[in-house]
C-alpha cells in the first residue's frame, strides 16, 4: 500500500465524513486503503465506490432481529454470552455502516429481551 500518497487533507476529510455520520469509524481502514490507491477520491466518493455508507437504524434493527431469529437456539443456550459471537456475525453484515458501540448496545438490549421472554 502506497501510504505516501495520503496527505493531511485526506485524514481530515475522512474524520469529517465520519463526524457527519457518512460512515462509522470501523470504515477508516477501508477508506484509507481506497484513497491511498486513488488519492483524487474524497472520503464520500471512496465510500460510495466501496458500497459503504450509514444504514438507517430501522434497517439495522431488521438485520439484528433476523440474525437473532436464525440463531435462537444458540442464544437460548448461551444467554448474554451470545452477544460477542452474534456481534461478529452482525458486523460482517454491516461493517463500516454502523458504529460498533451503537450496534453492541442494540444487540445487548435485543438479546436480553429475547432471553427474558
Amino acid at each position: 500500500m502506497e501510504i505516501d500518497r495520503l496527505e493531511d487533507g485526506h485524514f481530515i476529510d475522512i474524520f469529517n465524513f465520519i463526524a457527519e455520520g457518512g460512515v462509522s469509524k470501523e470504515a477508516i481502514d477501508d477508506l484509507l486503503r481506497a484513497i491511498a490507491n486513488e488519492p483524487a477520491l474524497c472520503a464520500k466518493d471512496a465510500a460510495s465506490k466501496m458500497g459503504l455508507g450509514s444504514l438507517d437504524i430501522s434497517e439495522v434493527e431488521k438485520i439484528v432481529e433476523s440474525i437473532i431469529e436464525e440463531r435462537q437456539d444458540f442464544i437460548k443456550e448461551k444467554g448474554m454470552a451470545a452477544v460477542g459471537p452474534i456481534m461478529g456475525i452482525v458486523m460482517k453484515e454491516v461493517r463500516g455502516k454502523v458504529d460498533g458501540k451503537v450496534l453492541s448496545e442494540m444487540l445487548k438490549q435485543k438479546i436480553n429481551k429475547y432471553i427474558n421472554i
